[in-house]
């Protein structure tokens, strides 16, 4: 029997210097991506991983085939939960990760994540 325990993120890899490495990955089709897109356990464990100085990314690839968009983003959760803690709407546009994010670069035909346990 498997136990169905939440988890902060879907990715964990160890890391050399005993942290992790935690990626919450997250898709959309839309030019934005709704605060609803995390489960209620995780911006807070997501924030205490950063609080114990884990290496904390959320991932959040942008694909819209009508636009011929396919951007991806990496961005700590601390800037992401802040801004959803004070906007007046429901999401973040894709304009907020163009401006507080770092945007990933393609690496032949997979996302280039190597710069972000540095």
């Amino acid at each position: 029997m498997r136990a169905n325990v939440p988890r902060p993120a879907d990715f964990c890899v160890p890391l050399w210097d005993g942290r992790c490495l935690w990626i919450e990955a997250k898709k959309t089709q839309q030019m934005s991506l709704s605060f609803d897109s995390f489960r209620d356990h995780q911006p807070p464990a997501l924030l205490d991983l950063v609080a114990r100085q884990q290496v904390t990314w959320v991932l959040v690839n942008f694909r819209n085939s009508e636009k011929k968009r396919n951007k991806a983003f990496a961005i700590s959760p601390v800037p992401l939960f802040a801004y959803s803690d004070t906007a007046d709407r429901k999401s973040w546009p894709l304009v907020f990760f163009e401006e507080n994010a770092l945007e990933l670069t393609r690496a032949k035909s997979q996302w280039d994540l190597s710069h972000l346990i540095l």
